[in-house]
């Protein structure tokens, strides 16, 4: 039972799950036969035992209900692999789901670029940004219906009507966002203040690439420029976009090329260049201590750390393909495999009801921090604030006595070697839900400072949730659990013209 409890153990930290694990129909389950290999992980005889495993792995997330009583098994052995299984199990289902690209149908007839656009931001619910003046596109008209299809997809046959480039960055310039998560049909357009831009899709006039894209589901493939070395070789730089939705997206290991075949049938040596954002500098080379004061019973200290935000961007890496025997004009099928990563939510860690009457109430976290409802009010524009203060729960190791310390700004802290956080520029973990359990839109996150008295650590920070279309009030501030998740995408791209 050690082994295996273990053995649970180092899969928990390193699997790799595949998303396109094939998945059997929940009706077309063999009750009968998943329950005989269930009594057949408990049988005397290891490769019986493995055998059993292995078919009802085969089965896919569709049997998760029949494994879940076993799990209470008495049996050691059985509980021991089915509870293997059900995490094996969970996380297909999970790589699935987040694969599981939104599906959109964007059908306009002789609708402006503008309305176009704002009509697919309704439809997605995610944010588009025209950075072209509408004038520019003066009496042009869409006519178009992409079927139901992904919002990727949907969005590379606007590009094509309505002769657009698409980007991926933050918006600069206030009053250019169409707001995908409010009523864009009726051209609402958003502010985005210059101080907390919003990263979104950009888009712009100009005649889109021809470039290879492939679509797998939520993430997007594309080909951004090759190169001719030197000495012959060629490098292919892609970009792997997610979608809105899936912030936080990043490689989680270096990208595989499966093969790479030419006009010519030749199948080419390629490798993958490192990726510099696997590379994790360590903390001081992220110092720039730029905005951010440190007091420390009234005196200012040394500056703080400032952390990169992680958000929804894309990441990229390179392909070298060696030449071939014979002349290579293009590469007619480019098949890899992608290893992306992420944060994901686990159990909820806090949940306070009620949290339009909550102002003025505090919560504990399981693991001792606290957090108190300042105040949450609505916006004349239907966003809901909330302003929280963050408590750890627990007074430092050798925190100063009657001392005071506040910090100003982004920040990390260290006292007696112990670090104690601070007011940083990351995602925020908060979920602002409705009665149905879905989540509002974070818009904004902003700290206001942070305090330490008597080694009691307090944070606050203001919050901002934009309503989705025709979403009910809020009913619950949940705190999620979270852990990384790394799952694999296949991707095929084709007729790759080379230099």
């Amino acid at each position: 039972m050690c082994r295996i409890l273990a053995l649970m153990v180092l899969c928990g930290a390193l699997a790799v799950v595949t998303a396109t694990t094939a998945q059997q129909p929940p009706d077309k389950v063999p009750l009968d036969r998943v329950n005989e290999l269930i009594d057949k992980l408990g049988s005397t005889k290891f490769a019986e035992r493995e055998r059993a495993m292995k078919e009802l792995e085969a089965f896919g997330p569709a049997i998760l209900p029949a494994l879940r009583p076993a799990q209470k098994s008495k049996d050691a052995e059985i509980k021991g692999r089915v509870d293997l299984l059900v995490r094996k199990l969970e996380d297909q289902q999970m790589a699935a789901n987040l694969l599981a690209g939104k599906r959109v149908r964007l059908n306009v007839k002789n609708a402006t670029v503008p309305e176009a656009v704002a009509e697919l931001a309704r439809l997605s619910g995610y944010d588009l940004v025209l950075n072209t003046d509408a004038k520019a596109f003066g009496d042009r008209k869409v006519t178009l219906d992409t079927g139901d299809t992904t919002f990727w997809e949907a969005l590379q046959q606007l590009c094509v009507s309505a002769e657009l480039v698409d980007t991926i960055a933050a918006a600069t310039k206030p009053g250019k966002a169409i707001a995908g998560a409010k009523k864009a049909a009726a051209n609402v357009i958003r502010a985005v203040p210059a101080a907390a831009p919003i990263v979104a899709v950009q888009l712009s006039a100009g005649k889109p690439s021809d470039a290879p894209v492939a679509f797998a589901g939520s993430l997007r493939i594309k080909l951004l420029k090759t190169t001719k070395m030197s000495n012959g070789d060629r490098q292919l730089l892609l970009e792997v976009a997610n979608e809105p939705r899936l912030a936080g997206f990043t490689a989680g290991g270096m990208p595989v090329i499966v093969k790479a075949i030419n006009d010519k049938k030749q199948t080419l040596p390629t490798s993958v260049l490192p990726i510099p954002s696997l590379d994790i500098p360590p903390p001081a080379a992220a110092n720039n201590g730029v905005g951010n004061v440190i007091i420390v019973n009234g005196n200012m200290a040394n500056p703080a750390l400032n952390l990169a935000t992680p958000s929804f961007a894309p990441f990229q890496f390179t392909v070298n393909v060696k030449p071939g025997e014979k002349p290579t004009k293009k590469l007619e099928e480019l098949v890899g495999k992608l290893t992306v990563r992420t944060m994901i939510d686990t159990e909820p860690s806090l949940v306070i009801d009620k949290i339009l009457d909550a102002a003025g109430k505090t919560a504990k976290a399981k693991d001792g921090t606290t957090v108190k409802v300042n105040n949450i009010k609505k916006q004349p524009n239907g966003d809901i604030a909330v302003q929280i203060a963050t408590g750890n729960g627990q007074a430092l190791n050798g925190a100063a006595n009657g001392g005071a310390i506040q910090i100003q700004g982004a920040a990390i802290v260290q006292i007696n070697g112990q670090n104690v956080g601070g007011v940083q520029n990351a995602s925020n973990p908060f979920r602002l839900l409705d009665a149905k359990g879905e989540s509002y839109v974070l818009a904004q996150s902003s700290n206001s400072g942070m305090s330490i008295n008597g080694g009691q650590i307090t944070y606050t920070q203001t919050l901002v949730f934009v309503p989705k279309v025709g979403q009910g009030p809020p009913a619950q501030l949940v705190l999620p659990g979270q852990r990384s998740f790394a799952f694999d995408v296949p991707f095929a791209l084709k007729d790759v013209v080379l230099p």
